[in-house]
């Protein structure tokens, strides 16, 4: 759809390899969005539930992250 203009593409959910899913596989629909011509992904999460002084809602920018799977997504 679009947005002010904007081309928007929307997903609902994600997998996660907690829940059994090779990392090929949760990585697949960031890389249909790339494929699709997607410059910009925005993702929720809970980044900011390990910081007391933030509030649910609050937005979180990332710049980098901690991998502790033993495997890469990028692989």
């Amino acid at each position: 759809g679009t947005g002010r203009d904007v081309e928007v593409l929307a997903l609902q959910g994600r997998s996660h390899s907690y829940e059994g899913y090779s990392l090929q596989e949760v990585a697949f629909p960031a890389r249909v969005l790339i494929a699709a011509g997607c410059q910009t992904l925005v993702i929720t999460n809970a980044a900011g539930g390990v910081d007391p002084t933030m509030t649910p809602g609050e937005i979180v920018l990332l710049r980098d992250h901690l991998n502790l799977l033993g495997g890469s997504p990028l692989r």
